[in-house]
């Protein structure tokens, strides 16, 4: 399971300017930070899966039972089936922010903010709205090709030891981590301040 062949199959620029539509954002803004988010989502699915246990556990039951891709056929604007709203999209990514980055969320939605010049609403819609569109591509994916639980970690190793997949486990860890003492906590909180001061 190539899982950065699946996002570049999936998350086209006609679905990032959907998004960008229905989120109310520019469009070239829009591709600018996509490029930059979707690495650190994929990313953060790697980094749950290495860890194993319950998170590994909870990612892969979400990709197999909870998203199959039809929320693709939902933003297509031929498709005969209602469309979302983007609260609904913002709602699902929400949660899968949670899981993926637990508090250390708004440490990551600063670094997309900063690597692409968006301000924090904006990166913190294009995470959200990325995040359930990438699993609901790896859930097609995965029922399409009838794998396993076995396969889709194996891709996440795969893809964690890819030179794209090593930079942005390298990033996140800079991110989370920026005094390198091994401990998130304190640099998320220096985030913190500096965002609302």
């Amino acid at each position: 399971m190539d899982i950065a062949s699946i996002a570049q199959k999936y998350i086209t620029d006609r679905v990032v300017s959907s998004i960008a539509n229905k989120v109310g954002m520019n469009p070239a803004m829009a591709r600018t930070m996509a490029e930059k988010a979707v690495p650190m989502l994929l990313g953060g699915m790697s980094r749950n899966a290495a860890q194993g246990g319950d998170n590994a556990q909870g990612l892969i039951s979400a990709i197999t039972n909870d998203h199959d891709g039809g929320i693709f056929d939902l933003l297509n604007p031929d498709t005969p089936s209602p469309q979302p709203e983007a609260s609904e999209l913002m709602g699902q990514g929400q949660k899968i922010l949670g899981h993926l980055f637990g508090a250390n969320e708004a440490a990551v939605e600063q670094q997309l903010s900063a690597a692409t010049g968006a301000d924090m609403q904006s990166a913190t819609k294009m995470l959200q709205a990325l995040s359930p569109m990438l699993m609901g591509a790896l859930g097609k994916e995965q029922s399409a090709g009838g794998l396993d639980a076995a396969n889709i970690l194996q891709g996440f190793t795969q893809y964690q030891q890819s030179d794209k997949g090593s930079t942005a486990s390298k990033m996140l860890s800079s991110v989370l981590d920026r005094d390198g003492d091994g401990s998130v906590m304190d640099d998320v909180m220096n985030i913190a301040k500096k965002f609302m001061g």
